[in-house]
């Protein structure tokens, strides 16, 4: 608390800058107080979604003397950014009839100090606020089993009211919740919630090893930590998290009740025991379609029809690009069946509506082939997993210019519908920036 408050004046080096806040009501201020020297000041101001996205609105800009501005109605928080070119020395600074402004804290060094501003208006904390809403509406797209792992990151730009990249939400419970629903969430409550449970009951039977209360604390730090950050998805924090179970688990642990019945001993190998091999046979699957994948790739093993099917089949994880190549390639084949197929392995990829999986189906299957209406349908199925990237419009919009152009099949001959098509993704473009 005092250093919080303990404040005096700043002396500025040549070409410092000093960042100081200040939460002012809306109005009309100007700056008063005692200084020496040309100091230069730029005053921004930032409501919450200003703050959110890390922008900024510049009130002002110049000398400090006669420096006056005006505060917007939605401020959230004001900056005041203070520099000058040969030094300077700040001894009090205030806004008329408002705060003042804290130059220098004398119990605090520089870098705490910095620290300090806009704590109140915290861009990091209330852009993660932004990320937990996002991953809540991601979880709330399947809110039993979840969407899978990793999904967060292709279902971001589905939800999210501003563009911004992130693998994570910067909070492991929401994070589970949207990735692998109700039951991933329990199971990792129950890890953390075990762990603590055994940590309490050998301090209630007297356990005075220096060791718990060192695992106690550690346990408390990765619960409260998982609730504002995205470090148990990092593999180096994952390995000390784990290490702290295990070592829960081996100094404190105690055997539970073995199985007594032979038919429960039995039930639960043979569940077990299921488990591991279809796990087992879906991953040999995924391994093996991915490395004929990679020498088809390469050139070094042949592509047809037979051989993209068998990669699906054999692939329960990655089968949509094994059936994206093969609908591609094979969608104008003269083999009856392997046209069929293809159209078969397009409208399974289309259920999923990946945007990249569309586009790809819009301009090497519909747009050559001159088929406007399934292009326009798949176009507007895909632009909602990717809606708050402008690239997306933009290609959605480019090749339907390229359709317009080339019409390679010269069946466009109702210019009229061609336009409402492409009014209506206008028209959807609008509703999502609204």
């Amino acid at each position: 608390v005092l250093a919080f408050n303990v404040t005096g004046g700043y002396a500025l080096t040549p070409g410092e800058t000093l960042r100081r806040s200040v939460y002012p009501a809306p109005g009309d201020y100007t700056l008063e107080g005692d200084w020496s020297g040309g100091v230069q000041l730029t005053v921004e101001s930032q409501n919450k979604t200003e703050t959110i996205m890390h922008t900024s609105t510049v009130l002002y800009s110049g000398p400090l003397d006669g420096a006056a501005f005006t505060v917007p109605e939605d401020s959230t928080v004001v900056y005041l950014d203070l520099s000058a070119q040969d030094g300077a020395a700040l001894e009090r600074l205030s806004l008329s009839g408002g705060p003042s402004v804290k130059l220098g804290y004398r119990l605090l060094p520089g870098f705490a100090a910095n620290r300090l501003q806009g704590l109140w208006a915290n861009q990091n904390a209330i852009q993660r606020t932004e990320f937990f809403r996002d991953g809540l509406r991601i979880y709330a797209q399947s809110p039993v089993i979840g969407n899978g792992l990793g999904s967060v990151e292709g279902l971001v730009t589905s939800v999210q009211s501003f563009y911004y990249e992130s693998k994570y939400v910067h909070n492991h419970y929401i994070q589970v919740l949207a990735e692998m629903g109700i039951p991933g969430l329990l199971a990792f409550l129950a890890i953390l919630g075990s762990a603590a449970v055994t940590l309490w009951k050998r301090r209630r039977e007297g356990e005075e090893d220096a060791l718990l209360p060192a695992l106690c604390a550690c346990l408390a730090m990765a619960a409260l930590h998982a609730a504002a950050e995205a470090v148990w998805s990092l593999g180096q924090y994952q390995t000390m998290a784990l290490l702290v179970l295990s070592m829960i688990a081996v100094c404190f642990g105690r055997p539970v009740t073995r199985l007594t019945s032979k038919t429960a001993a039995l039930a639960s190998s043979a569940l077990l025991c299921l488990f591991s091999v279809v796990f087992a046979w879906l991953l040999y699957g995924n391994l093996t379609a991915e490395r004929a994948y990679a020498e088809i790739q390469a050139g070094t093993r042949i592509q047809d029809a037979y051989s993209m099917t068998n990669l699906a089949r054999r692939d329960r994880y990655g089968w949509a690009q094994y059936k994206l190549d093969m609908a591609v390639n094979a969608a104008s084949s003269p083999v009856e069946e392997f046209a069929q197929t293809a159209a078969s392995y397009a409208q399974d990829c289309r259920k999923l509506r990946v945007h990249s999986i569309n586009f790809s189906l819009e301009r090497y299957v519909y747009l050559p082939q001159g088929r406007y209406e399934e292009l326009f349908t798949a176009s507007r199925e895909g632009i909602p997993q990717k809606a708050s990237v402008s690239r997306t419009w933009q290609e959605e919009f480019s090749l339907y210019e390229e359709a317009l152009r080339s019409d390679p099949e010269g069946v466009l001959d109702d210019i009229q519908w061609f336009a409402d098509q492409v009014l209506q993704t206008e028209q959807m473009m609008h509703d999502y920036n609204a």
